[in-house]
């Protein structure tokens, strides 16, 4: 994150400059406030930005995986990539589509370049 700034505008921009956000599900992944904080911003605003809607990946890695009955709610309606299931290259490929990482890209221009205007004038 950049010095001097706030971190919760670091954060803003980094959830609305990325195509997704990946949350790795490990044991410690619960036990950080911050953590359970940006997960829970990450979500909000995939619901309330159209163009994030899908955008938020749990992941469960191999290393230290939060078990499944330990996963917040909101977190098990989504499907998670599971680093051990043998279809995980193949769920990788269909979600990180460079299609949908430069749409994502565009709206991050634009939206950047209508706060750079605001700011200006």
């Amino acid at each position: 994150m950049p010095c001097g700034r706030q971190h919760l505008q670091n954060l803003d921009d980094a959830v609305n400059g990325s195509a997704w956000t990946i949350l790795l599900l490990t044991e410690n992944f619960l036990r950080d406030t911050w953590c359970n904080f940006q997960f829970y911003t990450s979500l909000m605003n995939s619901v309330n930005r159209q163009h994030k809607y899908n955008s938020v990946i749990p992941m469960r890695p191999l290393n230290n995986p939060l078990p499944r009955e330990r996963t917040p709610f909101a977190l098990q309606t989504i499907n998670a990539l599971e680093e051990e299931s043998r279809g995980f290259p193949t769920q990788v490929e269909r979600i990180f589509q460079e299609s949908v990482y430069k749409t994502q890209q565009t709206i991050w221009k634009e939206t950047r370049n209508m706060v750079q205007r605001q700011f200006i004038a």
